[in-house]
């Protein structure tokens, strides 16, 4: 076998062959560009604001050239803008109608005290005359008369079932099951004897 002057013999050569990579720089060759990077910048940077000033020159001078040829405005006296005339007016119309405004509310506040001290004094008359009890008086209801009055051959024998079923202690609708006939006109006849 041909030893090829390319191929390691050893294994110690082969890991002596690795590129080691790239050299860090020297500390004087770091700060060199470093300074370098950071003058370029200062540089860069005096240029723009150049640049940008020698541009503002000639538009401030025009825009300080045409303030001072632009004539100022000269006060105009009170009553001579119509639009000045229009907001005055239109101010004391709102004045007048908060005036205005004022004073119904004023009104209404003491109409409502009012009518608090009226319900006031009644609640008084009213507690007053519900702690005095009043005698009731005793009246003879007339349904009572007219129906001791009723003689029973004068009845309809139809009303004479119905009022001796409501005497039994039935109930309307039971009554109306019971005689076949609707709740509403044994109702109607119960009230008329009550009437």
């Amino acid at each position: 076998m041909q030893d090829d002057p390319h191929t390691p013999q050893d294994s110690n050569e082969l890991v002596g062959a690795r590129d080691p990579g790239p050299q860090p720089l020297a500390p004087l060759q770091q700060k060199l560009s470093m300074g370098l990077i950071g003058i370029g910048s200062i540089l860069l940077m005096v240029f723009v604001f150049r640049i940008l000033w020698r541009n503002r020159g000639p538009k401030a001078k025009a825009a300080a050239a045409a303030r001072r040829q632009a004539p100022r405005p000269q006060p105009t006296p009170a009553g001579l803008h119509p639009a000045h005339d229009r907001l005055e007016q239109t101010m004391a119309d709102a004045e007048e109608l908060t005036r205005r405004l004022a004073a119904i509310l004023d009104n209404k506040a003491a109409r409502i005290e009012a009518l608090i001290a009226d319900a006031d004094d009644r609640v008084a008359k009213l507690s007053n005359a519900l702690s005095t009890p009043a005698p009731t008086p005793v009246r003879e209801r007339p349904a009572e008369t007219a129906r001791a009055t009723l003689e029973p051959e004068r009845l309809d024998p139809f009303h004479r079932r119905v009022y001796e079923l409501a005497d039994q202690g039935l109930s309307p609708i039971d009554i109306a099951r019971r005689i076949d006939k609707p709740t509403g006109q044994v109702e109607l006849i119960l009230a008329l004897r009550r009437a």
